[in-house]
């Protein structure tokens, strides 16, 4: 309010409304979501980061990178081979949400068990060239890391010999010994002499 005055006594009033905003640009970690949510080690699954713009000036975004802590509070994520979307966002607008999405592999010795899996970005104020950052996400999301299927041949049974031109049956028992399931899309058969040679050409194999 201003206020001008004569004489001591108050002669006009003049009012005005302010709105006062926080000055320059603020990255903020949102949630991190992953999907699916149970993966076997050597299996690609997908990471997606949500980071919004909570400034009043346009933010530049350098990096958004996942973190990944089993339960325990372990960082492992270098047991991840992480690949970024080629379309991530590399800037936000004032107030703006943007979706970073990510391909995660575990290793073959990936650490198995529940895993948690957070975020942090980083970035400057399009304006000032101040720096951004935000440590952790508001909501995390959790996966599973389950040892890799390893299918043996359990039992192999066949007639011990055969007259040329006849049939005959062979079955094969598999057993999954890893730790998550598999699909089997196909057994292939091979046939090689005593020596070693091989003859699977010579014979017709019906599943």
């Amino acid at each position: 309010q201003l206020v001008a005055s004569a004489g001591g006594r108050a002669a006009a009033a003049v009012r005005s409304r302010v709105t006062v905003r926080g000055v320059g640009a603020r990255l903020h970690v949102r949630a991190v979501a992953c999907a699916p949510t149970t993966v076997s080690r050597g299996q690609a699954f997908s990471l997606l980061v949500g980071v919004q713009n909570l400034g009043n000036r346009a933010a530049n975004v350098s990096a958004v990178t996942p973190v990944l802590r089993t339960t325990g509070g372990t960082v492992v994520t270098g047991e991840y081979t992480i690949v970024p979307s080629g379309s991530n966002p590399t800037s936000l607008a004032q107030g703006a949400i943007g979706t970073f999405a990510f391909t995660l592999t575990p290793s073959a010795s990936a650490t198995q068990g529940d895993v948690i899996a957070d975020a942090s970005a980083s970035g400057t104020d399009a304006g000032s060239g101040a720096a951004l950052t935000d440590g952790a996400a508001d909501f995390t999301c959790r996966f599973t890391v389950l040892a890799s299927p390893l299918v043996v041949i359990e039992s192999f049974t066949l007639p011990s010999s055969v007259n040329m031109g006849s049939s005959f049956n062979l079955s094969a028992t598999l057993r999954n010994e890893g730790g998550a399931a598999a699909t089997i899309t196909s057994v292939n058969l091979n046939f090689r002499d005593s020596g070693g040679v091989d003859r699977t050409s010579q014979y017709t194999v019906t599943p």
